[in-house]
This record gives structure tokens, C-alpha cells and sequence, in this order.
């Protein structure tokens, strides 16, 4: 009769802030951040540097699409009724860009809005340029995760935006 014996390998493992250097192709896992890495050996080995190589999971990659959401500008088209008022676009970063195109019939306003965003704290710049007097109005409100750009108009309108954030 054959003896199976099962074997348990184990890797380092431990919190982000303490994961050790690790050897060469050595495991390690990060338990509080999710994050798996492999040791990238010595320079004599032929390692382009010393450190660890991160190992994509599950938790990489939702924080890479994260990032990437703020990288990557935001562009859009919105339709806005005549005496109405909303919000155009949310922004969940510190700072960002919107620069924009807005159409009222055969009147054009063309502009850049800044926004810094701090906690529930939101400061806004505008410069713009019309062909004619457009009737809409920008405002800013803010929480503490993200900001609205808002406006209000009673001239139906066509707002085209793209929403720029500083890059990682």
C-alpha cells in the first residue's frame, strides 16, 4: 500500500508596512493590503533592481481601475432644459479641469472651471469667452468624498464637458 503524506508550504506573510525584503522568487503576502509579491533576487543574480515585484490580484487591480478613473479624462454631452437646475458632473478628486463648450440656440460660451476640493470645502475659478450673453449659471457644492459641478438656466442648453484630474 502506497503512504500519502501531504505537505504544507508556507510563505512569508505578514502586514504591508513590515513585509521584509524577499529572496529571489520568494512569496509574500501582505495581509491587511491583499497584495502577493515575489522577491527579485540580488544584482549578481541578473535582477534589473533590488525589491519586490507586486503579483496582480483582485485588490491591484480594482486599485489600478480606481486610479485609472482619475488618470483617464472624463468627456460628456448633457441636455438641459429651460428653467431647470442639477448637477452636471460629480469630481472625486483634490483638484481638477473641466473645460467646456455650452450652446444656447445660436449663442456659444466656450470655458475652463478649476476646482480645488478639500474635505466638505469646494473653491472654483471660471474663464470664459461668449459669442453672445448666455443665461446659465455654474456653482460648486461639495462633500467630504466628492464635488458636483451644478448649474441653473432658463434657456434650454447643450453642455459638452471633459473633466481633466492632475495625474498619480
Amino acid at each position: 500500500m502506497a503512504i500519502v503524506q501531504i505537505s504544507r508550504i508556507q510563505q512569508r506573510r505578514g502586514l504591508q508596512q513590515d513585509l521584509p525584503q524577499l529572496a529571489s522568487a520568494e512569496l509574500g503576502w501582505s495581509v491587511d493590503a491583499q497584495k502577493l509579491y515575489i522577491g527579485n533576487g540580488t544584482l549578481e543574480e541578473g535582477a534589473p533592481d533590488l525589491g519586490l515585484t507586486e503579483i496582480l490580484t483582485e485588490n491591484s487591480i480594482s486599485e489600478i481601475t480606481a486610479q485609472l478613473q482619475l488618470i483617464v479624462p472624463v468627456a460628456a454631452t448633457v441636455t438641459v432644459a429651460g428653467s431647470s437646475s442639477g448637477t452636471i458632473v460629480g469630481i472625486n478628486a483634490n483638484t481638477a479641469t473641466v473645460s467646456y463648450s455650452l450652446y444656447q440656440g445660436a449663442n456659444q460660451r466656450t470655458g475652463i472651471i478649476k476646482v480645488a476640493h478639500n474635505g466638505s470645502t469646494v473653491s472654483y475659478e471660471e474663464d470664459y469667452t461668449e459669442t453672445a450673453i448666455t443665461d446659465i449659471t455654474f456653482s460648486m457644492t461639495a462633500n467630504t468624498s466628492y464635488s458636483s459641478l451644478n448649474y441653473s438656466t432658463s434657456t434650454a442648453s447643450t453642455i459638452t464637458y471633459i473633466v481633466h484630474t492632475p495625474s498619480i
